[in-house]
């Protein structure tokens, strides 16, 4: 992150690929939050990232960089199929406005 703010975790978030510090207060006279003292993935903002973690940070980077300008190309979620009651319930409707 740009500013590191002392009052927060010092824990590093994912945060889509960018990292971020946690936005949690720390505790437990600790300068991380109850979930960053049980597991660091991220590292500390006020540190080096991990390698593993920095190769992911960069993969991501790299994807932000080659989705700009481009359409979303992710198929539309599927239609749910209307259950016998739903399918039941709409006919009933539709049968009672044209009686009207």
């Amino acid at each position: 992150p740009a500013e590191v703010d002392p009052g927060r975790c010092m824990a590093r978030t994912w945060a889509a690929g960018r990292g971020a510090q946690c936005g949690a207060a720390p505790g437990g006279g600790c300068d991380l939050c109850g979930a960053h003292r049980r597991r660091l993935v991220c590292g500390r903002v006020d540190g080096e990232i991990p390698t593993a973690k920095l190769e992911e940070f960069m993969k991501a980077e790299e994807k932000r960089k080659l989705g700009k300008g481009k359409a979303d190309k992710r198929p539309a979620p599927a239609k749910r199929p209307r259950t016998a009651s739903a399918s039941a319930s709409a006919t009933a409707e539709a049968a009672a406005e044209t009686a009207t």
